[in-house]
């Protein structure tokens, strides 16, 4: 449980990261 809890938390985490650079998106189609 706890492993799934920290993929949440990374998930969250890249999210927020993608919203905040949306170069990266630029970067991979």
């Amino acid at each position: 449980v706890d492993r799934i809890q920290a993929i949440d938390e990374i998930q969250s985490t890249e999210t927020l990261i993608s919203l905040q650079q949306p170069i990266d998106r630029e970067v991979a189609p």
